[in-house]
């Protein structure tokens, strides 16, 4: 936010640009030069086009297919599993598109799969959705049936990242702003109290 408030974006812009740049230097600076030469747009039109095009351009340009097709799989996805790929890519060996993923400098293995960074992830989904809905949609399906499978089997304790997984899935803004918010967060989450459980029931 200092960075973005050094280059002339007031404050209350420069949280919500750091919240969808989730603090890429590129991303950052990307949004504060679009914001400059269109600062009375919303963020949403002035910013965010730019830094795809250009993160889109820095990341992607140079990939083999073979990559392209896994990253383009594993942007519709909150993270990245060898059994959601092999759903995903059914025609390649998914220990390879988890290798190939793996081995990109903005992939990192979490506990519970391997994740993209947020940045990379959103400005390349954004192209797949623009450029090759049905692919998009897709990859998207193939990756709930999964997700559904194997819900049915997962010990207590992983309900949590199927239920993230599940959320991270669906598009509809309101659903999707509360779990996974793209501006300064506007919900509160803490532990019910005795007296709230006739308003929950």
């Amino acid at each position: 936010e200092a960075l973005l408030r050094r280059s002339g974006v007031p404050a209350r812009q420069a949280r919500a640009i750091n919240c969808f740049a989730h603090g890429h230097p590129l991303a950052l600076l990307l949004a504060a030069s679009a914001h400059a030469e269109r600062p009375g747009l919303a963020l949403e039109h002035a910013a965010l086009p730019t830094v795809v095009d250009a993160l889109a351009r820095l990341y992607l340009d140079g990939l083999d297919p073979d990559t392209r097709r896994a990253l383009d799989a594993a942007s519709v996805t909150r993270r990245t599993t060898l059994s959601l790929l092999a759903a995903q890519l059914p025609d390649e060996p998914a220990h390879e598109a988890f290798a190939r993923l793996r081995a990109l400098p903005f992939a990192e293995l979490g506990r519970d799969g391997l994740v993209i960074q947020d940045t990379v992830r959103e400005a390349v989904a954004a192209l797949l959705r623009a450029g090759d809905p049905a692919a998009h949609r897709r990859l998207k399906l193939a990756a709930w049936h999964q997700l559904r499978s194997e819900m049915r089997d997962a010990h207590p304790d992983e309900m949590w990242r199927y239920t993230a997984d599940a959320l991270y899935l669906i598009e509809n803004p309101g659903v999707r702003e509360i779990y996974f918010p793209t501006a300064a967060p506007t919900h509160v989450h803490e532990p019910a109290r005795p007296g709230d459980w006739p308003g929950i029931e």
